[in-house]
């Protein structure tokens, strides 16, 4: 829960900062800080280890309490540089490298969401066989080194990667879009740095006399703003400065400004009913977490029976990710697509609450519940990918990070509220409140993304559609001609 309501508040500066800075840069200071934090936290834990082998038991005291603050707080900042290098990748970089073409852009993000499944399923996988080989009392020791050294040594090739594939997409990626206060939106090599606009014309309403060091004094119609003489020209350049939204030091902006800015533009934006629908889907105990695994193993069911439902959690999200863009094409928009797999992930999970009202907490019941959540992986994932191809297209390069970062922080506020509720209604007995609460919530995704779709996709494409004004007139009678 703290890591979920830290990330609620830290990822939208994160979000605001990734606009504003060079890709490359912003980038690789997510990678150092992010495996820098990771190898501390592991060096705490094997610390807390070894104090607790030493003492046979770990008895509050200063150390052990500025050990387990560390374990806290840099695990803390590596989920949340972890989140920030996900939003530069997939929600930018992405984005510019496949330019306009829509069909390589669904292929790539089903490709990264296939990597990233079956790390999910391997790491653990192969962690645990390595922990399995080692005496129990020695296991966290072990776990701690493996992955403290697997970030440190993977760390330079994780640099060189990124260095190589940025090498190769430089023309794309290299400049930065920026967004100046008076609305001008352009790009400048290597990211958006404070400049200045030069102008030879200023409002009249702004003349100002001044004198100059020389001691003659003359008036101008660029109030005190900085400028220039050009003797040559017969005129006055009028610098423009602090007009960057997205440069710190600006004059304000959603990225310049504070949190309420931010959330503003999140709100105004025209993605804002599909994003809130994408992230009721995290308002649910029905994800196939340690929660709901929690409750079944209480309730009888075999461990093994578990973990493989887990790997065909896996592989079934895997299965949606290869029809996804097939689907995209067969319907035509990739918003249609998420639609169509918002309501069949609703209509997978349902059975399971029909099931629980049908024959009540029994190992029927149960077992229906195991195989919805695992069938319905794939219309999960599907829409997954149907919504970030969506948020990719329609939201401008200058507030990728902001939006996407407000979206990331609304999800994770929607689970802490899922994990408060499970300490509200905690006892075995009223996880069926918390299943049905959960299946509401998938019911108003799905409501709340059909009402964006209809408002603003088909309203879009009926305007698209229609002839013009003129076209519409009736023909007048050959008589009246």
């Amino acid at each position: 829960t703290l890591l979920l309501a830290t990330q609620v508040l830290t990822v939208p500066p994160l979000g605001s900062w990734l606009d504003r800075t060079e890709r490359l840069s912003a980038v690789r200071a997510t990678l150092f800080v992010g495996n820098a934090c990771v190898t501390v936290t592991c060096v705490c834990l094997a610390l807390l280890t070894g104090e607790a082998a030493r003492e046979g038991t770990l008895e509050p005291s200063v150390k052990t309490v500025l050990l387990f603050g560390g374990v806290l707080v840099f695990s803390c900042v590596a989920e949340a540089m972890s989140q920030a290098q996900s939003l530069a990748i997939s929600r930018d970089w992405v984005i510019q490298i496949c330019e306009s073409d829509s069909e390589l852009l669904a292929s790539l993000n089903a490709s990264l969401q296939q990597i990233d499944l079956s790390a999910a399923v391997l790491s653990p996988l192969l962690l645990g066989l390595l922990l399995n080989a080692v005496r129990p009392e020695a296991r966290v020791l072990v776990g701690a080194a493996v992955i403290g050294g697997f970030n440190v040594c993977s760390l330079p090739l994780e640099l060189l990667l990124t260095q190589r594939a940025y090498a190769v997409f430089a023309p794309v990626l290299a400049a930065k879009a920026h967004r100046h206060s008076d609305g001008t939106v352009h790009a400048h090599i290597h990211g958006a740095r404070p400049h200045l606009h030069a102008m030879l014309h200023a409002p009249p309403d702004q003349a100002h006399a001044h004198a100059h060091e020389s001691g003659g004094a003359h008036a101008h119609a660029h109030g005190d703003r900085a400028h220039a003489h050009d003797e040559q020209a017969g005129a006055d350049i009028v610098l423009f400065e602090k007009h960057l939204e997205h440069v710190p030091g600006g004059d304000g902006g959603a990225a310049g400004g504070g949190c309420s800015a931010r959330w503003v533009q999140y709100a105004a934006h025209p993605v804002f009913g599909a994003s809130v629908g994408f992230c009721l889907l995290f308002l649910t105990v029905l994800d196939n977490s340690t929660l709901v695994t929690a409750y079944l193993q209480f309730r009888g069911l075999d461990p093994a029976l578990l973990g493989l439902a887990r790997t065909a959690d896996a592989a079934v999200g895997l299965l949606g990710t290869l029809a996804y863009p097939h689907l995209a094409r067969a319907l035509g928009s990739v918003e249609a697509a998420a639609l169509f797999s918002v309501w069949a992930f609703w209509l997978s999970l349902a059975p399971a609450g029909v099931a629980l009202a049908a024959v009540g907490q029994t190992r029927a019941a149960d077992e229906w519940l195991l195989a919805c959540m695992v069938g319905a992986r794939a219309s999960l994932w599907s829409f997954d990918l149907a919504h970030t191809q969506a948020m990719q297209q329609r939201v401008h390069e200058t507030e990728r990070g902001a939006i996407n970062a407000c979206q990331a922080s609304l999800s994770q506020a929607l689970s802490v509220l899922v994990q408060l509720g499970a300490l509200g209604w905690h006892r075995p007995a009223q996880f069926g409140l918390l299943l049905y609460a959960s299946l509401v919530a998938v019911l108003a995704a799905a409501l709340v993304y059909s009402a964006w779709y209809y408002t603003t996709v088909c309203t879009a494409v009926a305007r698209c559609a229609a002839p013009p004004a003129a076209a519409r007139q009736p023909l007048l009678p050959a008589a009246d001609r």
